[in-house]
């Protein structure tokens, strides 16, 4: 006779069978079979779709996927009777971002697999395919799906101060002078990325005849109020905040828009002016600041306004002009230009945000338009806004650059 081994899968234990059959005592003897566990292990998932806030200093969340994790991050129970043996995920996100910047708006893009950690760089859409093996070499596969959010606002700085001579004192409006919104800012930061800038201006009830002129009157009711304004968001009204005049006490605030005007009537008066910043999810703030307006009476014009940023040099008028760097911001390299009513010798000068200068040469200017080429790595390894200058016999003349 011949002794059999049976294996029959059993509920989360193993259990020997020990069968004895009919031999000769001396052939007589135990056969144990295993029965493997029947039981596949299980990834109890208590809700498909989950939303977490990104971190407040990088737009993204560094992420563990450790069955701990899993468990405090999303309630994931993973069960496993038959013992644990191990467990990875596949991470995936709705599009291909780059630097936080979505360049594939569709499609599931894997970002890493077999990892228990990653550090998201991106908000958005996210798939997490979890893998789990026991002893029994049963496997299981389950997916959930989050929505990583930025609820973060951006962080906004203004310029202390500013002081702005216009071109002339005519008291037309050919003597306005218009401003970027560059001008304002002092290093505004978002942990994901501010996408667009906008400024604002107020004006007195005594500048309303000045701003209907230039155009802020968009009814064409003679009057300003909330319904005169710019769609900003380009939803066919102007009821959003910050798209219509509004009105603040005794002053009046024009909508956003990318720049903002100063006018004759603004002389001997200090402006606030408001800058807002507005973040890929269209999370915004704002932050003020203050512009002394003054008039160079007697100047013929077309000479450009004289801006006096904080801790920059004194600044005196004359017939020079200094142009902003194209491009703006700097990343490689720049191109400057500026037209000197007469040659002679100019001194060209970079300082930082605290006021330190970063670069200096003398230069022999011709009349007429002359360049200069400003490379990247003159400026050293600092980011953000730089003061740059440049003295003639006549005048020292300031404008603004963003350093990348």
């Amino acid at each position: 006779m011949k002794t059999l081994n049976f294996y029959q899968k059993i509920t989360h234990r193993f259990i020997p069978i020990v069968t004895l059959f009919s031999l000769p005592f001396s052939l007589q003897a135990f056969s144990t079979a295993v029965v493997v566990d029947s039981t596949k292990p299980e990834i109890l998932i208590p809700d498909r779709v989950f939303k977490l806030a990104a971190q407040s200093n990088v737009c993204g969340l560094d992420m563990q996927f450790t069955p701990a994790a899993l468990q405090q991050n999303f309630g994931v129970e993973l069960k496993t009777p038959c013992g644990y043996l191990s467990s990875n995920v596949q991470l995936a996100s709705w599009g291909r971002w780059v630097k936080g910047v979505l360049v594939q708006s569709d499609g599931w893009v894997i970002l890493s697999e077999n990892r228990t950690q990653l550090e998201i760089r991106n908000v958005g859409r996210f798939r997490l395919v979890i893998n789990l093996l026991d002893r029994c070499r049963q496997r299981t596969q389950d997916t959930l799906y989050f929505e990583l959010e930025d609820l973060s606002k951006p962080t906004m700085l203004c310029e202390s101060a500013i002081n702005l001579t216009l071109p002339g004192a005519s008291g037309l409006r050919s003597d306005a002078v218009t401003l970027d919104h560059e001008f304002f800012n002092k290093g505004s930061k978002d942990n994901c990325r501010i996408s667009q800038y906008r400024v604002r201006r107020a004006f007195y009830p005594a500048g309303i005849p000045t701003m209907i002129e230039a155009g802020y009157d968009t009814n064409g009711d003679g009057k300003l109020d909330q319904q005169d304004g710019f769609d900003f968001n380009k939803d066919g009204d102007i009821t959003d905040l910050g798209e219509y005049i509004e009105r603040r006490g005794a002053r009046y605030w024009t909508p956003l828009q990318n720049q903002v005007e100063f006018f004759p009537v603004d002389t001997l008066t200090s402006v606030s002016v408001e800058l807002w910043g507005i973040d890929g999810v269209g999370a915004f703030n704002t932050c003020k600041t203050q512009v002394s307006v003054s008039s160079a009476s007697g100047v013929d014009r077309p000479n450009p306004p004289l801006i006096q940023l904080p801790g920059a040099p004194p600044l005196s008028r004359g017939k020079d002009i200094l142009h902003p760097n194209l491009p703006n911001p700097i990343d490689k390299e720049a191109l400057i230009y500026y037209d000197l009513q007469q040659s002679g010798n100019v001194e060209f000068n970079v300082y930082d945000q605290q006021g330190r200068r970063v670069l200096t040469r003398q230069l022999n200017g011709n009349t007429g338009r002359n360049e200069i080429l400003l490379q990247r790595h003159e400026l050293g390894s600092s980011k953000g806004f730089f003061l740059y200058t440049l003295r003639t016999p006549n005048a020292v003349l300031v404008q603004k650059m963003l350093v990348l």
